[in-house]
């Protein structure tokens, strides 16, 4: 739990800075989805090319360079949040050059 009261759980070091052959992620789950923060082009180009959910959101922060983030429900069938969308949105504005600015989807 974050000290928020919200799930929100890093299985990797969000401040670390990867290397440039670093495909590590970042992966954090809020209200039962998954969000993935890619932190380098290696990562990003993972989060697109081998993602292995279909019903899944991708964002990026508009007209900047900066993480791919995919926002994943799993295997199930269900509608996003408005809250997990925004929070998938802040964490492509966090790990963007644009610091911010708008998120596209």
């Amino acid at each position: 739990m974050s000290d928020n009261g919200q799930s929100l759980i890093d299985r990797v070091d969000a401040d670390a800075q990867p290397g440039k052959d670093d495909s590590r992620m970042i992966v954090r789950e809020h209200e039962g989805y998954l969000i993935y923060v890619g932190q380098n082009a290696l990562s990003n180009e993972k989060i697109v090319s081998s993602h292995p959910h279909r019903l899944c959101l991708w964002l990026h922060a508009l007209g900047s360079r900066g993480s791919h983030v995919v926002l994943c429900c799993g295997d199930v069938q269900r509608s996003f949040t408005d809250e997990v969308i925004h929070k998938a949105a802040e964490l492509a504005l966090r790990f963007s050059r644009s610091k911010g600015k708008a998120v596209m989807f």
